[in-house]
């Protein structure tokens, strides 16, 4: 990457979620694997930071397409909070350090507590889905034709 200066990236890390299904969540080699993408995800914000190119224009979004309940090797149980509580991190040039996104949102998004909201027009938190026209949006280019989630694109990261 560092020779190749992309635009857009996508990075997918499988092992967590494949240890997960095989070994259960929060097991040993679930966790070992965590800690491996733990590794590769400090590498990448050490190559952002360190090269000034990368660091004056680079944002990364980060998120997860679900959780585990401990023991379990699925995430079948909906109302489960272990399944549908995940990350969803933005970080890089221009971004505030620190930021609240819930408290930066205040008018599009409400903070869902520990509770589990159902896709309604208002009332939302912020969803995995929201990185796709957060991305579009970050590039300059309007949302993904059709879709549902931050189709305004009005989730704000600064």
């Amino acid at each position: 990457m560092k020779e190749n200066k992309p635009a857009y990236t996508f990075l997918h890390y499988p092992d967590p979620d494949s240890a997960g299904h095989a070994y259960g969540y929060l097991g040993p080699e679930y966790r070992d694997s965590v800690k491996a993408v733990n590794g590769y995800l400090g590498d990448l914000l050490n190559m952002v930071e360190t090269d000034p190119e990368w660091k004056d224009r680079t944002i990364i979004i980060l998120s997860a397409d679900h959780g585990g309940k401990p023991g379990t090797k699925g995430h079948g149980d909906a109302p489960e909070p272990y399944n549908y509580t995940i990350p969803f991190l933005v970080w890089g040039h221009a971004v505030p350090k620190g930021v609240d996104l819930y408290k930066l949102n205040a008018t599009t998004r409400t903070d869902p507590g520990e509770g589990r909201p159902v896709y309604a027009p208002t009332g939302q938190p912020i969803r995995n889905g929201d990185g796709g026209n957060l991305a579009l949006k970050l590039l300059g280019l309007g949302p993904i034709p059709g879709s549902h989630i931050n189709n305004k694109q009005d989730l704000a990261v600064r």
